[in-house]
């Protein structure tokens, strides 16, 4: 299992049998915003990938789907398969071996109409949190929001069962303080691992090899080059951590009413990069 335990003295590790002595929210209460949502003018990224992996359409309940082949694990014991939606700007929709449903920064685009089991939210700003869009939920939804994952002024990792969530640092700018804002790395029960960076510019853990460390398959990249890194910075970042797949998103500033750069997406020169429009969903 994926823990911070190695990487970090202070790993903290919940198990599901625990998560109910965290103060997490329950998605069956409702909606509203996940904590108090400080909305700087915009969080957003702009990053675009020439693409690394072959990606082949064929149709999605939510939107056009395509599949990326190259990294892909074999599927859990389970014998389903995981994917990812891309939703547009921090967005992401993640399907489980077992049928789980995880969406990350719940905002952009039209694919809500799974009903959600997890819903983890990196920061506060309105772009990150919009939950009022999630009105599917199932029994025993949970919701991780920044501040579970930095409970106590330490990352901690959950552990679902279906799904081992890492929180791992983002922030490091002017609008994202790393004391309030994560990113995640979601490992799936066949092994796949799925960073998703929220906002952020470069930080220790990406310099320190801490993220390389964890063999991370998918990485989205935020890369607006406004309120945080852009295309270059963005990169780099890759680089250091040497994910197998580097997608840009959220790389259109919140405040252009775009969620979206796909002009932005094609110059990001990261190795190995996957550019993923909104509406596709790839084959994990």
């Amino acid at each position: 299992m994926l823990t911070r335990r190695g990487f970090f003295k202070y790993a903290t590790v919940i198990g599901a049998a625990t998560l109910g002595a965290v103060p997490l929210a329950a998605c069956s209460s409702g909606d509203g915003s996940a904590s108090s949502s400080a909305a700087a003018s915009g969080a957003s990224d702009s990053s675009a990938a020439s693409s690394a992996g072959q990606v082949e359409s064929s149709g999605s309940s939510a939107a056009q789907s395509s599949e990326a082949t190259g990294s892909s694990e074999a599927s859990s014991a389970q014998g389903g398969t995981a994917k990812v939606l891309y939703l547009g700007q921090g967005s992401l929709r993640i399907s489980t071996p077992e049928g789980k449903v995880i969406y990350v920064d719940p905002y952009a685009g039209d694919g809500y109409d799974l009903a959600a089991d997890l819903i983890l939210v990196t920061h506060g700003h309105f772009d990150h949190n919009a939950l009022d869009k999630i009105t599917l939920r199932n029994d025993g939804c949970q919701i991780i929001t920044q501040d579970d994952a930095l409970a106590g002024g330490e990352h901690q990792t959950f552990d679902l069962g279906y799904a081992t969530i890492v929180a791992v640092q983002a922030g490091f700018n002017a609008y994202h303080d790393v004391s309030s804002c994560v990113g995640y790395v979601i490992e799936l029960s066949n092994g796949v691992r799925v960073y998703a960076s929220g906002d952020t510019s470069t930080t220790d853990e990406m310099r320190d090899g801490t993220l390389a460390a964890m063999d991370i398959d998918y990485a989205f990249w935020c890369s607006d080059g406004v309120y945080n890194m852009g295309n270059e910075e963005a990169a780099e970042a890759a680089r250091m951590v040497g994910a197998k797949h580097n997608i840009p998103y959220h790389n259109a500033p919140t405040d252009s009413g775009e969620v979206f750069d796909p002009d932005a997406a094609a110059n990001f020169d990261a190795p190995n990069a996957l550019v993923v429009q909104p509406g596709e969903e790839i084959t994990l």
